[in-house]
């Protein structure tokens, strides 16, 4: 097997950890849209939920306005807990983004070292056939001499 059959090997190697490297990014990008989208209808809930019980406020007794206060605790919990969860999906996806320039870099790095593992090769191959045709040229010239 050729050198340059060994290496294509790798290439493709290479190339397949890339693409599972840029699947996780992608992965990572959904995660992290999903998490921006929670805490943004979280917000919204929050957002109404202040609005209605203005509106209401008069009509509330002390048993409703505790419930309201408790659930705007549990709420304002909840927001910062996707808060901390969308730091964590960014902190992520910069690491599969790094791990995949990491990949497509190496990936790069073996695709240009075939590439001058054929010239080399090819030119070896030119090289080998033009003294072939050099020593069928003087055989024939021996055959036809007096």
């Amino acid at each position: 097997m050729s050198r340059s059959k060994r290496i294509r090997r790798i290439v493709e190697l290479k190339q397949l950890e890339e693409m599972l490297a840029a699947r996780d990014v992608q992965h990572a990008q959904r995660q992290l849209a999903r998490g921006h989208q929670v805490h943004e209808e979280l917000l919204n809930y929050n957002r109404h939920y202040e609005t209605l019980g203005q509106r209401e406020g008069a009509r509330k007794d002390a048993a409703s306005w505790s419930r309201q206060r408790q659930f705007s605790e549990q709420l304002g919990k909840a927001i910062t807990q996707q808060r901390e969860a969308i730091a964590q999906q960014t902190q992520e996806l910069e690491i599969n983004r790094m791990n995949w320039r990491e990949k497509r870099t190496r990936s790069l790095a073996t695709e240009a070292l075939l590439e001058k593992i054929q010239q080399v090769e090819n030119q070896r191959q030119e090289r080998s056939s033009a003294k072939e045709h050099d020593e069928l040229a003087q055989r024939n010239l021996r055959y036809r001499a007096p």
